[in-house]
């Protein structure tokens, strides 16, 4: 049973992806356009209402009208067109909700969470029955399947017609993939952490040793990063993200050099080498870091083979898929004061990182 749902949803998606294309792509005289709706108070959730709902970034409104759009096609196709609803779309901050529906969303960890509101009885249709949790009236999307649509939907990032970009929110520079109100975990034995875990934001980067954006991030901005490390505005937290199979062994390299030595600066002094190689073309091969691990710390080796290591990899790749993250460098901006965070991916500059920090996460 589990497997079909998965192999439902994995249809879901692809479709969802295939009628998005095509949805823009019949817009043949005009340019569609990526609009926000810059406040909530100008739409209520009443029947018919296909709602998006933030906590401090408003999304893109064209992406998620186009998913409304095949809701509606797919409860038509369930139901042989006995069903036709056409949704309005209401774009609102969690603040502005009625507090049944701030309740309903209570355990929520990712933003922006959709769904819609309609007083006929659809809990039968199949699509309902496979995408939504059912609250009366509201039909809200299942938040386990929220990271897989981002995961497997969100791939390419954008939806692109005509050079047009549709991102999920239209942030300038810098690619905003979620808010989230659960933090990542960190368990310091097992975590490199630079700088305080009681400074007031947290930077986890969840990263590959041969990813050539991560390098360029670690080239430009971890410098800059590192001082407002060291006057605890920032506390760094270094994760495992495997896209390049053949960094893997690198990675349990790395990962047991800090479990054997609870050294976070040796593991980001490692990276720092790493990096300035595969910026320049180069790819260290495991035996080339196994020697500069010796180099580093005046260790032979440590053991990579241990379950316990394979077992730190497969926790931050399983967290980073959990919050949507698909690439490197992904992130999580952390704002421990007031609990809520931002994940975005790419390889962004610090200036732009600050200016969405200073504007939403404050």
């Amino acid at each position: 049973m589990k497997r079909i749902l998965i192999a439902i949803t994995l249809v879901f998606v692809i479709s969802l992806a295939i009628y998005l294309v095509m949805f823009f792509s019949s817009t043949e005289h005009t340019t569609p356009s990526a609009t926000t709706t810059s406040t909530s108070s100008k739409c209520d959730i009443s029947n018919n209402t296909f709602f998006v709902i933030y906590l401090s970034l408003p999304p893109t409104e064209s992406l998620f009208l186009a998913i409304s759009k095949n809701i509606s096609r797919s409860i038509a196709y369930d139901t042989n067109g006995d069903v036709n609803v056409t949704f309005s779309l209401c774009i609102i901050s969690f603040r502005d909700l009625s507090e049944e529906v701030r309740n309903v969303l209570a355990n929520r960890t990712i933003f922006p969470v959709f769904g819609f509101y309609i007083e006929d009885n659809l809990g039968g249709i199949e699509t309902i029955k496979r995408l939504f949790n059912v609250y009366g009236n509201y039909f809200i999307i299942r938040e386990d399947l929220v990271p897989h649509i981002y995961i497997d939907y969100m791939r390419d990032l954008y939806i692109r017609y005509r050079g047009v970009r549709i991102p999920i929110y239209n942030v300038p520079k810098v690619f905003v993939l979620a808010e989230i109100v659960k933090p990542p975990q960190i368990y310091i034995n097992e975590t490199p952490v630079i700088g305080s875990l009681n400074s007031k934001y947290y930077m986890v980067i969840y990263e590959d040793v041969y990813c050539i954006a991560c390098a360029h991030f670690f080239n430009e901005t971890l410098p800059k990063l590192e001082k407002l490390a060291k006057n605890n505005t920032f506390a760094v937290i270094l994760k495992n993200f495997i896209v390049h199979e053949d960094a893997l062994s690198i990675h349990r390299n790395i990962t047991a050099l800090y479990l054997a030595t609870r050294n976070a600066t040796a593991v980001l002094e490692m990276l720092k080498i790493l990096y300035s190689k595969v910026i320049n073309g180069v790819k260290p091969t495991p035996e080339e870091v196994a020697e500069m691990i010796k180099s580093l710390t005046g260790h032979i080796s440590f053991n990579t083979s241990i379950e316990v290591v394979n077992k730190v990899i497969n926790k931050d790749i399983s967290e980073a898929k959990k919050y949507g993250i698909f690439g490197t460098p992904g992130f999580i901006i952390w704002n421990r004061e007031i609990g809520r965070g931002i994940v975005m991916i790419g390889n962004n500059q610090l200036e732009d990182i600050l200016k969405i920090v200073e504007k939403y996460l404050n």
